[in-house]
């Protein structure tokens, strides 16, 4: 979402109308380190969710409208999909079930209508970083903001690349960070 809202929308002049972070209750025992992700795995669900947690962070720094999309699935366990759902209450997100899977589009009927609801919120759109700021600052912001870094450290080549990049007058373009 980082490389879609600060390069893309910023390239394209886009304003999203809204953000929808889509989840699985198998995505987030995965994230919560599940041995048997196709079983009842409230424990791991729990601990998987600072994901999604994190996702919403990290969106709400755009001061776009946001909402969960809980994909819902034929064997999905109902204690797993009712603590998605009490949490996203509890934090104040908006959302709501997706069954279209199984039901094609009578199953996102309630996904889409409330789509349509968090549109038409206040939008206040705004990018991470001003072109206007160093590439080192853009870096900086992306790093503690997004991946929630404490500081960054160069090494030697990096620096001769920075150096590059000025004497190349290119410190108005956005970064992209690729993780590896």
């Amino acid at each position: 979402a980082e490389k879609f809202l600060d390069i893309k929308c910023r390239k394209a002049k886009l304003k999203p109308s809204l953000v929808c972070v889509v989840v699985t209750a198998k995505a987030l025992k995965l994230h919560g380190e599940s041995e048997d992700y196709k079983n009842n795995d409230l424990d791991a669900l729990k601990k998987g969710i600072s994901n999604l947690e994190k996702h919403l962070e990290n969106i709400k720094q755009y001061n776009s409208p946001c909402m969960v999309c809980i994909n819902k699935f034929g064997n999905d366990y109902k204690d797993e999909l009712e603590y998605i759902e009490s949490w996203c209450k509890e934090h104040n997100y908006e959302y709501a079930f997706d069954e279209g899977f199984a039901y094609g589009g009578k199953g996102s009927v309630d996904f889409a209508k409330k789509v349509v609801e968090c549109v038409n919120k206040d939008n206040k759109f705004k990018l991470l970083y001003n072109d206007s700021m160093s590439i080192e600052d853009k870096i900086e912001t992306i790093c503690k903001k997004i991946y929630g870094a404490s500081n960054v450290v160069y090494l030697d080549k990096a620096k001769e690349d920075l150096k590059d990049i000025h004497n190349l007058k290119l410190d108005s373009y956005p970064v992209c960070i690729a993780k590896t």
